[in-house]
């Protein structure tokens, strides 16, 4: 599956967040969530909000990291949306 580098995936992770939470979620797919430490993998708090045209976007603070690290790949008009605000 093709994968979606963008600095503006990462920036938005920090600018753009919303419903901050008190704890952590740490990412389901990393290998070092289950075998290393938890300093070694990522970890979110938040979610991101995004506005499209019409639309409002939420996603996992966690989101640059699922693109670029596991592949996942959001709706097309989301992923439109990033790269025209970013």
């Amino acid at each position: 599956m093709p994968r979606v580098r963008c600095p503006g995936w990462i920036r938005m992770s920090r600018t753009h967040q919303a419903h901050q939470t008190r704890g952590f979620h740490s990412c389901p797919f990393c290998t070092s969530r289950i075998l290393g430490s938890r300093a070694s993998h990522p970890q979110g708090s938040a979610e991101i909000w995004v506005m499209g045209r019409d639309v409002a976007y939420a996603a996992p603070e966690l989101i640059a990291h699922y693109v670029g690290d596991h592949g996942y790949m959001p709706p097309t008009a989301f992923i439109q949306t990033v790269l025209a605000t970013a």
